[in-house]
C-alpha cells in the first residue's frame, strides 16, 4: 500500500463510545506494526442497532440500516484519503459495505475492507 493510509475499525452495534472493544484492540496492534495513521473513530454509530449474528429480524442483510446509523467523525475530512476498515467478524458483509459507501460518498480516495472472520451460515435455515 503506497502513500498515507488511515486505519480504523467498524463500530459495534451500539452507539459509539470511547470504550475499547476487541476489534479496536486488533486495529491498535496492526497500527503499532505498520506505517498506517490510526484514526479508530473515523466511522461512528449514531444509535444502537440489533446485533446481526444474533438478530432474528431481517436486519442481517440490509445495509441500509447501517447506512442510516453510521456517520463519519465530526470534523474529520476523508476527502482524498485512503482508508482501511477492519471488522472482527462479518455476518452478511452489510456493515462493511455501508462503511465503504459512506467513506466513498464523502470523497475518500480508496477504501480497503478487511474481515478477520465470517459467521457460519445455518445449514437448515434456522
Amino acid at each position: 500500500l503506497n502513500g498515507e493510509w488511515f486505519i480504523c475499525s467498524v463500530p459495534g452495534h451500539e452507539k459509539t463510545s470511547n470504550v475499547s472493544n476487541g476489534v479496536s484492540d486488533i486495529v491498535n496492534m496492526v497500527y503499532l506494526k505498520s506505517n498506517f495513521t490510526l484514526r479508530n473513530t473515523i466511522i461512528q454509530r449514531s444509535y444502537n442497532v440489533d446485533k446481526k449474528a444474533t438478530s432474528s429480524s431481517k436486519r442481517n442483510n440490509d445495509y441500509r440500516i447501517d447506512m442510516q446509523s453510521l456517520n463519519i467523525e465530526h470534523g474529520f475530512n476523508v476527502e482524498g484519503k485512503s482508508i482501511i476498515v477492519i471488522d472482527d467478524i462479518t455476518t452478511s458483509g452489510s456493515t462493511l459495505i455501508a462503511c465503504k459507501n459512506i467513506l466513498m460518498n464523502a470523497g475518500a480516495k480508496e477504501v480497503v475492507l478487511v474481515a478477520l472472520g465470517k459467521t457460519k451460515e445455518p445449514e437448515y435455515g434456522y
